[in-house]
């Protein structure tokens, strides 16, 4: 029997590929080798496996956001893990993000919507509470806005699967450390 990480997953595969529109759960079930039925077991419909596959996108990639946050280092190192942890989650829950960013408008209901919300503002959070952290302890400068730098980490990192490729010039850590750096760079108080 097929597990739900394993039909979320392949699932996402399909509705990057085709379009969440044109994906059906025979596709599903066909690429994973199995009768349409026995996906049942673990799921009920389509949406709910859209709706599992963009909580995926945030419940692990939260939690290694918040151990970051909570190390015991200072700012400007929580803030280039932090950095780091994002592009790492966009690296391998690529599919996901590309459902979060561009399909989530096609199956949402009210309440699912504001949950995702909720979720995304929280992700934000944890980046602000250490730009915070560093502006108070005067490593990080005063005189930006904190969302829009959030905003603007979080945006570039998430573009990244439109342009990156595996057989570029760079590694995708090589990448993620370059803006890292930019990233870093522009918000610090250099003396």
């Amino acid at each position: 029997m097929v597990s739900k990480d394993k039909i979320i997953r392949t699932a996402s595969k399909l509705f990057v590929e085709k379009g969440f529109e044109k994906t059906t759960m025979e596709d599903i079930a066909n690429t994973l080798g199995v009768h349409k039925g026995s996906l049942y077991h673990h799921i009920k419909s389509k949406a709910g496996i859209f709706y599992d596959t963009l909580m995926m996108s945030f419940n692990e990639p939260a939690k290694r956001l918040e151990k970051v946050v909570n190390a015991n280092t200072g700012p400007e190192e929580k803030f280039r893990r932090l950095v780091l942890v994002h592009f790492k989650n966009i690296e391998e829950n690529s599919l996901e993000y590309q459902i979060l960013l561009n399909e989530r408008r096609h199956m949402l209901d009210h309440m699912q919507e504001k949950i995702i919300r909720k979720k995304m503002k929280s992700y934000e959070n944890y980046f602000l509470k250490v730009l915070k952290e560093g502006v108070k302890k005067q490593v990080f400068r005063n005189d930006l806005n904190a969302r829009v730098i959030v905003a603007g980490i979080i945006a570039v990192g998430n573009a990244t699967y439109k342009w990156f490729s595996v057989d570029g010039p760079l590694s995708f850590d090589e990448v993620a450390r370059i803006y890292t750096e930019f990233f870093i760079s522009g918000i610090k108080i250099h003396k």
